[in-house]
């Protein structure tokens, strides 16, 4: 498969969990919750609708179970970027502290779009690389 068509599949994949990510935060954000624990549970959400995603339509792995190698890998590699996400959160708060909810959102969705870059590299070189035939 082309690179510029696992990127464009990587990219639909995550514009899907992307969506349910921004959703369930703005939802949570909207019923006071903290913005980090939003950011954390909405992540979660959009990780299990990710992985299924791009273990079966993006890298075509359709030999693997869902419980598999990949996962564990796609997991750790979720938890650098939620980190990332975080990190990038926590220091756009100190130069934006605004307690507005458009901007905690203006924030989380630049976070997204930092992390998308993280997670494509880390999926394509690490979590999703099929095992090689003995």
């Amino acid at each position: 498969m082309a690179l510029l068509q696992l990127v464009g599949r990587f990219f639909t994949g995550s514009a899907a969990g992307a969506c349910i990510d921004i959703v369930v935060a703005t939802v949570l954000i909207f019923f006071t919750i903290p913005l980090e624990w939003a950011c954390i549970a909405s992540f979660a959400c959009a990780f299990v609708v990710t992985y299924w995603v791009h273990l079966r339509w993006t890298f075509k792995l359709h030999g693997m179970t869902f419980f598999s190698l990949s996962l564990l890998k796609f997991g750790g590699s979720s938890l650098l970027t939620l980190a990332v996400r975080l990190g990038i959160i926590f220091f756009a708060k100190q130069y934006i502290p605004s307690i507005q909810t458009a901007a905690h959102i203006t924030i989380l969705v630049f976070a997204i779009a930092v992390s998308f870059c993280l997670n494509f590299l880390l999926a394509y070189f690490w979590s999703f690389v099929a095992p090689k035939p003995l």
